[in-house]
């Protein structure tokens, strides 16, 4: 059973590594870069996209360990054999460049559906019934996860038959048939991954984060996709994302136990060395757009009736492995000095009452990885909490934050749950393949040296650059019943995540119909000290009476949120109904 104590946290946890992997599956691992420069808040070119494979990515043969063999055949398929004679068992994962962040809104989900389709019947196995029947006579277990950046599927059986593996494998790759009756029976069981995830309330909240954090590329992050896409999918559809990412050059396959390595290849090339490459760039013809960057700090509350305790979350955007991969190494190593229990951030917030528990973490992704903070706040000092956290994240660029013991000791745990990713050929074939995806293979088999390198110039950096040169979202979760003890003016409250904002005000009498939307401005105001509050009004006749009237309510609202008359302006001119908002940065 587990420890009640934190069980809620991690049950959460679970779900917010689901929101980066779901169906069957599992995980997240866990130099120097340029001068800090502050994230642009302009909005973002949307022609702007990230570079597949940048130069610092691109290997020919890997750094890989001696028990480690590399092959890539004619067609472009990767091939690893990791040997491992210690049980008579082998593990065959396929990995695939597919998942969330290659879906737009007409295809969020559908790298999930395939991933589900992929155990059903092929040209050689014609039914579901005789694929299962052919998993049950070799002895397969097997399983597959869809996430931001892969989507993998892996078999494991007794290493007598290691060789059919490869050629199951090989079928269920190459020639699926996505049968429309087998579609509609899975969707029963997407709908019951839907349901889950719904009726657990932190789902809710790190959605919504999501929303924000993500604006309106969210379906890049979102591995679970939507109900309504999947729904509809037809085998049509299947067939177009076979066509754009099955390929064998887009692919890495990784074989793993009992096993001799030369045999393996020999086998690897009979079974998919006939697999037909694509004949376009795939990441040129179907690029990857560029995340806008969180355009000013957001807050909100999502209240459930389903909730039973407060949970706060905070993000950022973080570093990829394609621009940064220097920061996703000072960020492993920052966050696993935050998780020790004599570090500052564990004793301000836990040990001094404000929290139950508290966590900070950064997940590595080849684009823009998330940074995020989870904590479940005392209930009974909710607002105290809350301003605690921020208090004691303003303080994580002092030098004297964490000691050099402190730091050292976080690199021998990197290390050291690195070192235990070995222990298991069947899970290190997982964790391999997930770097891959996310980096390249060196980046796991080069993790500890990297790890060792890292320095508190790097830290420094890292946290100049995302932490303190970046927006944030933070939300908070709770009981409607909890809502009264929220200090929704000062600490806390729901507000608009769009930048911009229109209205169209049909009279003076519309500052009352519109307050609530005025006031969440002024409290983007508060906590945004860089932005001034810029209303536009435009009206035919009564531009000036509207005009006046939203400036008297700014007036009598802004001293409660201790916003001076000099942070807000409102200019009102004769033209057609509009009324435009904007928070603008100073000086601009």
């Amino acid at each position: 059973m587990m420890d009640k104590k934190i069980g809620v946290l991690k049950a959460f946890l679970a779900i917010g590594v689901l929101g980066g992997i779901v169906s069957c599956g599992l995980f997240k691992k866990s130099q120097k870069s340029t001068e800090p420069t502050k994230m642009s808040d302009t909005l973002w070119n949307q022609n702007q996209y990230y570079e597949m494979f940048p130069d610092h990515l691109v290997y020919d043969v890997p750094k890989l360990p001696e028990n480690f063999h590399f092959k890539r055949l004619p067609n472009g398929l990767e091939v690893v054999v990791i040997e491992d004679h210690s049980v008579p068992l082998v593990t065959v994962e396929i990995a695939v460049h597919n998942g969330a962040f290659t879906e737009d809104s007409s295809l969020d989900g559908l790298s999930h559906l395939y991933e589900h389709m992929f155990f059903k019947a092929n040209e050689k196995y014609r039914s579901q019934e005789e694929f299962m029947d052919r998993i049950k006579e070799l002895g397969i277990v097997f399983n597959g996860t869809t996430s931001d950046e892969r989507v993998n599927y892996f078999f494991t059986m007794p290493s007598d038959n290691w060789r059919e593996g490869i050629e199951f494998m090989a079928n269920a790759i190459q020639f699926p048939l996505f049968d429309s009756l087998e579609m509609k029976k899975e969707n029963v069981v997407v709908a019951g991954e839907f349901q889950r995830l719904e009726s657990n309330p932190f789902w809710h909240i790190y959605f919504r984060r999501n929303k924000y954090l993500w604006q309106d590329l969210i379906t890049r992050k979102n591995a679970i996709g939507n109900y309504d896409v999947i729904l509809n999918a037809t085998p049509k559809i299947m067939r177009e994302i076979q066509k754009r990412y099955y390929y064998p050059n887009n692919s890495i396959l990784v074989i793993a136990g009992d096993v001799n390595p030369d045999s393996v290849f020999n086998a690897v090339e009979e079974y998919l060395g006939s697999w037909q490459p694509s004949d376009f760039d795939i990441f040129e013809k179907y690029p990857i757009p560029r995340f806008k960057p969180v355009p000013h700090n957001v807050t909100f509350i999502e209240k459930r009736e389903i909730a039973r305790m407060p949970m706060f979350m905070k993000a950022w955007q973080g570093p990829g492995t394609t621009e940064d991969i220097e920061a996703t190494y000072a960020a492993d190593v920052f966050f696993t000095i935050l998780s020790q229990k004599t570090n500052r951030f564990q004793k301000n917030l836990v040990d001094s009452g404000y929290f139950l528990q508290v966590s900070a973490s950064y997940l590595t992704s080849r684009f823009t990885g998330p940074i995020s903070i989870y904590g479940i706040p005392n209930p009974q000092r909710i607002n105290e909490g809350i301003l605690k956290l921020r208090e004691e994240i303003a303080q994580w660029g002092n030098p004297d934050y964490f000691t050099d013991e402190q730091l050292e000791r976080a690199k021998k745990i990197l290390i050291n749950d690195w070192k235990y990713n070995f222990e298991r050929a069947s899970q290190l074939i997982h964790t391999f393949t997930f770097w891959w995806a996310v980096a390249n293979p060196e980046y796991f088999t080069t993790y500890p040296e990297q790890i060792k390198s890292v320095t508190r110039e790097d830290i420094k950096r890292f946290l100049d650059k995302y932490i303190y040169g970046n927006n944030w979202v933070e939300g908070l979760l709770i009981p409607p019943q909890m809502e009264a003890l929220v200090d929704t003016i000062n600490v806390i409250r729901d507000t608009y995540y769009d930048y911009q904002y229109r209205w169209a005000p049909e009279s003076p009498q519309d500052t009352v119909k519109y307050a609530s939307d005025i006031r969440d401005w002024l409290f983007l105001l508060k906590i945004n000290p860089d932005r001034k509050l810029i209303v536009t009004i435009s009206h035919p006749q009564q531009f000036v009476e509207i005009g006046n009237a939203y400036e008297q309510f700014l007036k009598n609202n802004a001293e409660q949120f201790g916003v001076n008359e000099d942070r807000w302006m409102v200019i009102s001119k004769q033209g057609d109904r509009k009324l435009f908002v904007k928070l603008q940065k100073i000086g601009s």
